[in-house]
């Protein structure tokens, strides 16, 4: 493979720049990243987790892979901000690369420079090198199983059990991934003659999922009983947990056409247009068995991911689906010589490229780092001081608990108590965006954990343009 490593190490740095590119000017201090930042913080000080990003369904949480993933690099960077965003796009950029020397050997440089030039500008790629998050950073994980498996057709009991680990560990990013279990054991199924090592690859899945295993075993069951016991789910199923949240379409069919509109934007063509087109073209060139189980597979993935959410959605929900159909798209060009069709997805890529993220972005990080150096510099807190944090934003939707200061606080070595313990927590501090804030007006859980009685001793504080509160039961 040695006579790639040139074409590949060109499309990496391409890929690279093009998603480093602008990174301070476009950064969002999202409170979700916020909220990861601290994760990943608080690993790195030594404190272990089992448990990753909490989803959206019940009172269920991710694996913890995606924090620790970003660990050695926050470490390395010296707590650097950036890292993670840094980190996201090698990994990304080297997904890319990986594809592109396996491409290569089997169907010429050329065609493997196409082939991941359209994989590299592809919104879905683009957008998820940009954010650091455990709804996108599984994707280069993907594309890498993906291209190993097609690729390689492995058979041994030792690579299919690792790569069911791996493709268990993307679930563990996000749980929408099991989508995906099905059309790989198909592809399986239908080049392995002993069909018993199957057993092995959902072994390896299974593998993954010991975390949150040993977690329901130390805290009895908590996140299940409170999810299926005190069906929590059915704010999901109900779609009441989200303020506006919108729904897909009860009826899969209809959720078939609803969910395949918006992947457009993220593969620049609407995918049932594409397979259809595909799939006539598959048909008059008389294909292989194969051909068509791939076909099938990227169709399979659509009609299960529509299956599935018709009562939430999300949009990055999406994301794992674009790859598999757009990914599955491009190698049955690969596999049958179409290489114009290649061009042809690269300008429908390029229509949709994803200009926005390169734009400035209003929400910094160094407001909150001002108001906790603020916080530090005045001695309004002791380091071993039984506080807790309030967020109060100007949207009035964003995070409560306020995750963009515990980060800076922690940093500094200042550790609020958690989220569920308002109730015990002696101190209070609120950073408000809003200084004329009627602070006896102001109500929300955790103001009332806290006892909204002791608000009456507050005592007021300017950081730049957030005001401060400290109140002291």
């Amino acid at each position: 493979m040695k006579k790639y490593l040139l074409g590949a190490f060109i499309v990496s740095l391409a890929a690279f720049i093009l998603y480093i590119y602008k990174l301070q000017i476009g950064f969002s201090f999202h409170p979700d990243f916020a909220r990861d930042l601290h994760e990943v913080l608080r690993i790195s000080q030594g404190d272990i987790t089992l448990l990753g990003p909490k989803l959206t369904f019940g009172g269920i949480y991710s694996g913890p892979y995606y924090f620790y993933l970003f660990v050695p690099a926050f470490i390395v960077s010296s707590y650097n901000i950036y890292s993670l965003h840094i980190f996201s796009a090698l990994l990304f950029a080297l997904g890319v690369g990986y594809f592109f020397i396996k491409t290569a050997d089997k169907y010429g440089q050329v065609n493997s420079f196409l082939a991941s030039l359209t994989i590299l500008i592809l919104p879905w790629y683009v957008i998820g090198a940009r954010n650091p998050s455990n709804a996108f950073t599984f994707l280069p994980l993907l594309l890498f199983l993906l291209t190993y498996i097609f690729y390689n057709k492995p058979k041994s009991i030792r690579a299919l059990t690792l790569l069911g680990l791996l493709l268990g560990i993307i679930i563990n990013f996000h749980f929408i991934n099991v989508i995906l279990v099905i059309p790989l054991l198909l592809y399986f199924w239908q080049y392995l003659k002993n069909k018993k090592v199957l057993f092995l690859f959902l072994i390896g899945i299974g593998l993954a999922f010991t975390p949150l295993i040993l977690f329901e075993l130390r805290h009895d069951f908590i996140m299940f009983k409170n999810t299926f016991v005190q069906q929590s789910y059915l704010s999901w199923t109900e779609n009441k947990n989200i303020p506006g949240g919108v729904s897909g379409k009860k009826n899969v069919i209809a959720n078939i056409f609803f969910m395949s509109e918006h992947i457009r934007s993220l593969i620049g063509i609407n995918p049932l247009i594409m397979y259809a087109v595909l799939g006539m073209i598959l048909y008059f060139k008389k294909v292989k068995k194969e051909d068509w189980i791939l076909f099938s597979m990227g169709l399979l993935t659509l009609v299960s991911f529509a299956s599935i959410i018709r009562f939430q959605f999300i949009f990055h929900y999406l994301y794992s689906t674009a790859l598999m159909l757009s990914f599955i798209a491009i190698y049955l060009v690969l596999r049958n010589r179409l290489s114009g069709i290649l061009i042809i997805l690269i300008i429908f890529a390029l229509t949709f490229f994803p200009q926005y993220i390169y734009q400035p972005r209003d929400r910094k990080h160094e407001p909150f780092e001002k108001a906790v150096e603020y916080v530090v510099s005045h001695n309004l807190l002791k380091k071993d001081a039984n506080f807790n944090v309030i967020q109060i934003t100007k949207e009035r939707i964003l995070a409560t608990i306020g995750f963009e200061y515990r980060y800076f606080l922690r940093k500094e070595g200042y550790v609020p108590r958690t989220e569920f313990e308002y109730n015990d927590s002696q101190e209070l501090i609120i950073f408000s965006e809003m200084p004329d804030l009627d602070l006896a007006a102001y109500t929300s859980w955790e103001a009332e954990q806290f006892g909204k009685q002791h608000f009456k001793n507050a005592h007021k504080y300017q950081a730049g343009t957030i005001t401060i509160y400290k109140i002291t039961k």
